[in-house]
């Protein structure tokens, strides 16, 4: 069995001060959890892991909104485990949360955990409506990112054949060193390593590298997709120009609230 990497999560004590705790201390908590973390953070995988002990049961959120009778899904006094919130947001815009509370409430309303992307979560909104169920505010706990000691045994662990100090050293040396923080992009540069005796010594062309990576995409689902057997360098140009609009649009966002607070 490969060694788990503990994950690090924080919340906002009753206090308002910042407190910090492993994956193992979600298990003393009653009232229902919500973890958020932006993408690539290790959402699903630590979903997964969490779905594996004694009375859990995981199951994505899309299948569980969806399903006639959610008590097919959910074992008799198991805590729901429900990863992928923002799937449902992305999926048919609306009250998501509204619509799990709505199948947890066909269970009699157990304490449940819910993962989502920190940007899909609608805040105050979101805590009321499972306050108004629950009678009690959920915990938020922010998924953290990998310090650098995370990973060196993230990539120990996927990579065994790589320097995982020299991928570290390199993106230093590279001015890159945030890249190692999101477990996504770390895997990502990890295969670049795997696949070539030595790094690109700049940052152009590790990035180069790196998007060459990604379009190898794993989901069987997006395989029978037309555009997903395109040319490498179709699909290259394709994401890039859809990086330079939304670059574009964001400056010129930023314009107009400049402007309009000149006025």
């Amino acid at each position: 069995m490969r060694t788990r990497i503990e994950r690090k999560l924080a919340y906002d004590d009753s206090e308002g001060a910042r407190r910090v705790v492993g994956q193992d201390d979600i298990e003393s908590i009653d009232v229902p959890v919500v973890i958020l973390g932006d993408p690539g953070l290790g959402k699903s995988v630590l979903a997964e892991q969490l779905g594996e002990l004694p009375c859990r049961t995981l199951v994505r959120a899309g299948a569980f909104v969806t399903h006639d009778d959610p008590r097919c899904l959910i074992s008799d006094d198991d805590r729901p485990v429900i990863d992928g919130l923002d799937e449902i947001v992305a999926a048919a815009p609306g009250d998501a949360v509204v619509d799990v509370l709505k199948q947890l409430s066909k269970l009699g309303n157990p304490s449940f955990i819910l993962t989502c992307r920190a940007a899909d979560w609608r805040g105050a909104t979101d805590r009321m409506r499972i306050q108004d169920h629950y009678g009690a505010e959920p915990t938020l706990l922010h998924l953290q990112p990998f310090d650098r000691e995370d990973a060196r045994a993230h990539l120990s662990r996927e990579f065994p054949a790589i320097d995982p100090a020299g991928v570290l050293c390199h993106l230093d040396r590279c001015g890159l060193q945030s890249l190692h923080k999101n477990p996504l992009t770390l895997r990502m540069l990890g295969e670049v390593a795997e696949k070539e005796a030595t790094l690109p010594k700049t940052r152009a062309r590790l990035f180069d590298r790196a998007c060459r990576v990604m379009l190898r995409e794993r989901n069987a689902l997006h395989q029978v997709h037309a555009h997903a057997r395109r040319p490498d360098e179709a699909l290259l140009l394709a994401a890039g120009a859809i990086c330079a609009a939304q670059l574009l649009c964001g400056y010129c966002a930023r314009q107009s609230l400049v402007m309009e607070d000149a006025m």
